[in-house]
């Protein structure tokens, strides 16, 4: 665990919020909420899992912010955005699952 905590790097973390237009539609929309140190790493795509959640994720990830929600927060570092699928904030570091869901790179 030490050697992967020592791979922190800083990310963008995002949050959703909803924006009312002026029909009254509520548009989500990301504002950033501030930088956050994660260490993530790509998944293994040999070893079969059989978690729907991490078989999805492209990514895991550890961080020490507290207060991370899926749905409710995001990542963005170089161009790439980064879903959290899942996080177990029970535990520390905080354990997450990671999607990229877009890609300027």
């Amino acid at each position: 665990l030490m050697s992967i905590m020592s791979n922190m790097e800083t990310y963008m973390l995002q949050k959703r919020t909803k924006n009312r237009t002026e029909s009254g539609y509520e548009k989500p929309f990301w504002e950033d909420a501030g930088s956050i140190e994660v260490s993530a790493f790509e998944t293994d795509e040999t070893l079969v899992h059989s978690s729907e959640r991490y078989r999805s994720a492209s990514h895991v990830g550890f961080t020490y912010y507290e207060g991370l929600q899926s749905g409710v927060y995001r990542l963005q570092k170089d161009g790439i955005i980064y879903e959290i699928t899942s996080c177990n904030a029970k535990i520390v570091p905080a354990n997450l699952l990671l999607k990229v869901v877009s890609s300027d790179a």
